[in-house]
């Protein structure tokens, strides 16, 4: 945990972001020129050494992912100048593939979703400065029903090597491993069987010979509550050495477009609920994430996302947008590049 001169520091950059910093003209938070901490030689740098930053589909589109839905996102991120700001890496959530592998075992892009393939998508995104994310799962298959990296129920041979390589091959930057369906043998703990698989899935990027950020879903599977329990925090005690950040409970509230008003405030609340307690097991390589930003979203009010902005930022959260980027609100765009918020979730310490 940071020491108590630590914590106050950070307070006291928070607060200086919040109440320091002059209003626009429209009531959002004007950005003023960063304050870059010291850096870390790059030799000596982790993998993910500040929260990883960017874009996923999720919370916005949920399956209703496309190739053209990605790019169309990774424009507006260039364009708005949050990829500037340090959003810039966009990850594909669950739905991307077919339903099964193919002859040789391989994981198979939708076609008609993703008609150039993943390589390509990976390229583009790589030809604007910006970083390629893929969704996996540890179990059999995916919350979606598509085929997992882990075991199939009952036993059997497991794809974390062969689905590494594969994403390191489209150049691939940034894995998100869910942990749904996940086998459990007889004789083990189900926290045994999430340790096997999530260790078996490290070991497997440590071999493609890329350097691949892996954030890990397996503590949200033990969540009981903000306050947690004793398998929750058991969890939380060995993720950090398998990956550099991992989402510890519940999803954010999902955007819902029949009825595209519908507060989504309290989900934000809960997430920041559970998140507050464990800045223990943060640090440079390791972040805990209350999942996704939707500051400029519907959902939220123009207060509630500079709020939201803030707290995740006080929390050292990584900062990943799910949302139509192109559609983002004046105000949430002006919390989400205020530089001295940025500065604050960024911060080298």
């Amino acid at each position: 945990m940071p020491s108590l001169p630590t914590r106050r520091r950070r307070a006291a950059a928070l607060v200086a972001a919040l109440l320091a910093v002059p209003l626009t003209a429209t009531g959002a938070l004007a950005s003023p020129a960063p304050v870059k901490p010291a850096a870390a030689p790059a030799e000596s740098r982790p993998l993910a050494a500040t929260p990883p930053m960017g874009w996923n589909n999720w919370a916005h589109y949920m399956c209703d992912i496309s190739e053209q839905t990605v790019v169309h996102n990774a424009d507006a991120l260039v364009s708005k100048g949050l990829a500037a700001k340090g959003y810039n890496t966009l990850t594909v959530d669950d739905c991307w593939m077919t339903k099964s592998r193919d002859s040789a075992g391989e994981l198979v892009a939708d076609p008609a979703r993703f008609p150039h393939g993943m390589a390509w998508l990976g390229d583009y995104l790589h030809a604007r400065g910006l970083k390629f994310g893929i969704y996996e799962d540890a179990g059999s298959s995916t919350c979606g029903g598509y085929p997992g990296s882990g075991q199939p129920q009952g036993g059997g041979p497991e794809h974390f090597a062969q689905d590494a390589a594969t994403f390191a091959s489209w150049g691939v930057d940034y894995l998100k491993l869910d942990g749904c369906n996940l086998y459990v043998a007889p004789g083990q703990t189900k926290e045994q069987a999430y340790r096997q698989a999530y260790d078996a899935e490290a070991a497997a990027l440590a071999d493609v010979g890329r350097d691949i950020v892996f954030s890990e879903s397996a503590p949200a599977y033990f969540q009981t509550g903000e306050w947690g329990n004793p398998g929750w925090f058991s969890v939380l005690s060995w993720v950090g050495k398998d990956g550099q950040l991992w989402r510890e409970g519940y999803d954010i509230a999902t955007y819902d477009p029949n009825k595209p008003g519908t507060s989504r405030w309290s989900s934000v609340l809960t997430n920041y609920g559970y998140n507050r307690w464990i800045g223990r097991y943060a640090k440079p390589g390791n972040w805990n994430d209350p999942d996704f930003v939707l500051a400029g979203a519907p959902g939220l009010t123009a207060d509630e996302s500079r709020s939201q902005v803030a707290l995740w930022s006080m929390m050292a959260a990584p900062l990943i947008l799910s949302s139509d980027v192109a559609a983002l609100s004046p105000a949430g765009l002006a919390a989400l590049g205020n530089t001295a918020l940025v500065a604050i979730d960024q911060d080298s310490l």
